[in-house]
């Protein structure tokens, strides 16, 4: 409706701008009084007033200022007006210089369709690395965390806002590693909209958390010959009796953290493993741990290895179980699933050893976990003096020696088989 009336019964036009005016900054409508309370002289006088402004609009220079084209309307709306709505228009002429700042403003857009848009861009950007899900989600509520705190449009934030958020989040009582990763998140986030060209300087580039005094080994537990002692003697994992015969999740709580100890794997990799990636390789028994098979993935380029098979492992009767499975045609080693959107394979194993961890006595946020054998793998190889090139073929490390990561090949298997038998953890 372009008539429409006020609560004192005053007639008023009502014209409504295109979509596409709206989109580039227009309002959605403007009104415009007809000073009348009758009908039939506010319906002429709607006329006047609608071909004006749809021929006003028709003309239009799409590459004008939007804030000085509607205040030009408006002026000549008011002399429709002062002229008892006859079609000659005098208004005053308008500077073609805009003489106040505020006309040289864009078009007005909210901070928050700034951030909105610029958190989507690099969110896009992200997801053409073929990034983990939970990585992207995990960087978008951190970054969205910052520009929630800092009240301001991201390209308008200062090293100022990056320090504020830094301290508030040392406030909340925030895990040091967890802050270290909020500030990272948005480093990250800065660093791409510097290097897009939409900001000349990363706030966050400066911005970090002095660590505690103490050694990066120490942030996660490992576990020790006693508590190893009592979690292999839980009746999940202790070897059954004579002609007693385990389901497949029994099988699977022995065997997993069992493989976890023996083969220093992270979870994920073991839980996604199919029949077919237990290997015979220069007669010596291998787990081929690759990415190949739907859903499978792995950790960085580092994480594709061979480990052989701890002859521990060989004793209890894996192999024997692997074969069973290959025979009874399940392509995958264990009954688990990539679930959730992030294609998550060891959340339901995770929640099981829970409880096993619980049966024990052993209190959550106090005790060593499953990722936890693999520290303990990597620490007792250490406390053997084995070599940490060779360490970290075994488990997927990066080399951080510029030699041995970009001049050394992998360590051949042999001598990798020989590093494993020699590991005597229980």
């Amino acid at each position: 409706m372009f008539l429409l009336k006020d609560r004192n019964a005053t007639y008023y036009a009502r014209y409504c701008f295109s979509k596409d005016l709206v989109e580039i900054g227009f309002p959605a409508e403007l009104r415009f009084s007809l000073s009348t309370k009758k009908r039939s002289e506010a319906i002429d006088r709607l006329m006047v007033i609608m071909s004006h402004i749809r021929g006003y609009v028709s003309t239009w220079d799409r590459d004008g200022n939007i804030p000085l084209t509607l205040q030009r309307l408006k002026s000549e709306l008011k002399a429709i007006r002062q002229r008892n709505f006859c079609h000659v228009v005098d208004a005053p002429p308008l500077p073609v210089k805009h003489v106040l700042p505020v006309l040289e403003v864009k078009p007005s857009v909210s901070k928050h369709q700034i951030n909105k848009r610029l958190l989507d861009d690099f969110i896009r950007s992200k997801e053409v690395e073929n990034i983990l899900p939970r990585t992207i989600q995990q960087l978008e509520s951190r970054i969205r965390a910052f520009v929630k705190f800092a009240k301001a449009n991201a390209l308008e934030a200062t090293t100022k806002h990056a320090m504020d958020f830094r301290d508030e989040l040392l406030r909340s009582g925030k895990a040091e590693k967890s802050v270290i990763e909020y500030l990272a998140a948005a480093r990250q986030f800065y660093k791409w909209l510097r290097l897009r060209g939409d900001l000349d300087k990363n706030i966050f580039e400066d911005v970090s958390v002095k660590r505690k005094s103490r050694r990066a080994s120490e942030d996660r537990q490992r576990w020790t010959k006693s508590d190893l002692y009592k979690l292999f003697k839980h009746p999940s994992l202790t070897p059954p009796s004579k002609n007693i015969v385990r389901t497949q999740r029994e099988l699977e709580d022995y065997w997993l953290p069992h493989l976890l100890l023996y083969t220093g794997a992270r979870v994920s990799e073991i839980c996604q493993l199919d029949t077919a990636d237990i290997k015979l390789i220069e007669d010596i028994w291998c787990i081929d741990i690759n990415d190949i098979g739907q859903d499978k993935r792995l950790k960085s380029a580092s994480a594709k290895r061979l480990v052989p098979i701890h002859p521990e492992l060989t004793n209890r009767g894996f192999l024997h179980y692997a074969q069973t499975r290959y025979e009874n045609k399940q392509q995958k080693l264990f009954n688990f699933r990539a679930t959730g959107v992030n294609k998550d394979w060891s959340a339901r194993f995770v929640n099981r050893f829970g409880k096993i961890l619980d049966d024990l006595g052993f209190i959550a946020s106090y005790r060593p976990t499953l990722h936890s054998l693999r520290h303990t793998f990597i620490d007792e190889l250490q406390q053997s003096g084995v070599a940490e090139n060779l360490v970290a073929d075994l488990v997927g490390h990066t080399k951080t020696n510029l030699t041995f990561s970009r001049y050394g090949k992998r360590i051949n298997l042999t001598s990798l088989y020989s590093t494993v038998k020699s590991l005597d953890v229980l």
